[in-house]
């Protein structure tokens, strides 16, 4: 007998088959990916969420453990809460975080700021900033602690933003007692520094 080299027709043919199907699978996962790119290059709201979330994390991460009824405040439009100062601020002690939605007509923003407990603070620092603007809702929602005599932290707070596209984008932090945050926010500069 003879043999020949090469491959039979049916070889080529399945080769083929799975080369397309390859092809198909690629063109369809990249062009996905480039709808979700457009997407998102055209609601400028998630970008901000996006650069937002971590800050947001960090910020309600290094909360420091009420001693008083007075220091924390939860409410859906409204999150009040003592934290670590950042490094640039060390000197100031404990600073009062306050998150607020501000609504203008049919749009929101989530503004932050800063005050001192002790001393005052620097006035840049202590600046009303918006973290992100242009949406059309935002809500605080807070899983709390079992009641106690002493006032408490939530176990989480979750900041639910919903763009003006209806894209809805969740931040959830646990505030925590004894561990650091992955990052500081810095208000001065307004970075997240590990």
């Amino acid at each position: 007998m003879r043999d020949e080299a090469g491959f039979t027709l049916i070889e080529v043919l399945a080769a083929l088959v799975a080369g397309s199907l390859l092809l198909v699978l690629l063109g369809w996962t990249v062009g996905g990916l480039v709808r979700e790119w457009r997407k998102a290059e055209l609601d400028p709201a998630v970008a901000q969420i996006e650069a937002a979330a971590p800050i947001l994390s960090g910020m309600i991460e290094t909360a420091i453990p009420p001693s008083t009824a007075g220091e924390i405040a939860t409410a859906p439009d409204r999150l009040e809460l003592i934290v670590s100062p950042p490094d640039a601020l060390r000197a100031a002690g404990p600073l009062r975080l306050t998150l607020t939605v501000e609504k203008q007509g049919n749009a929101a923003r989530l503004i932050s700021s800063f005050s001192a407990i002790n001393d005052e603070l620097p006035p840049k620092a202590a600046e009303r900033r918006v973290l992100v603007d242009n949406l059309s809702a935002v809500r605080f929602d807070y899983l709390l602690r079992p009641p106690s005599p002493r006032p408490q932290l939530p176990a989480l707070v979750t900041i639910a933003m919903t763009t003006k596209g209806g894209k809805q984008l969740d931040v959830a932090a646990e505030p925590r007692i004894t561990a650091a945050a992955g990052c500081v926010f810095d208000p001065v500069t307004l970075e997240c520094r590990p």
